[in-house]
């Protein structure tokens, strides 16, 4: 919900610039595509980020948290419960991991890391 509420600010920044999303891009000192991941809800929204569009676009900047009324202490705690074919299968990766070299290991964490991308991208609900 915030990121389709940032995206759509930034959208609106830009076309009121009448700027492509390449000419934002170069203004921010970011790719064509980062933008259009911005404005798509796709990208993380660091206050650094927010805070130099708004400093480059004479945009306002504001941000705010907030308690909502009767969230005070209320936190979920989630509990996975898995089978017993699911636990075997978690182990033998973890000895399987543990045997690796390094280099083995780093590459077997970023391919790790693009399949859970992959997955999170088709399933965010798109703004």
């Amino acid at each position: 919900m915030i990121n389709c509420k940032i995206a759509g600010d930034i959208t609106k920044i830009r076309t009121r610039l009448n700027m492509s999303q390449i000419e934002f891009g170069k203004l921010l000192g970011i790719n064509q595509k980062m933008v259009s991941h911005l404005e798509s809800g796709k990208a993380g929204y660091s206050l650094k980020t927010l805070e130099k569009i708004a400093n480059l676009t004479g945009a306002s900047l504001d941000v705010s948290l907030r308690i909502m009324a009767g969230r005070k202490n209320k936190v979920k705690k989630s509990v996975v419960k898995i089978s017993k074919e699911e636990a075997k299968e978690i182990r033998e990766n973890i000895d399987w991991f543990s045997r690796l070299d390094p280099i083995q290991k780093i590459r077997a964490v970023e391919i790790n890391n693009r399949a859970t991308r992959r997955l999170l991208s088709e399933t965010r609900k798109p703004c």
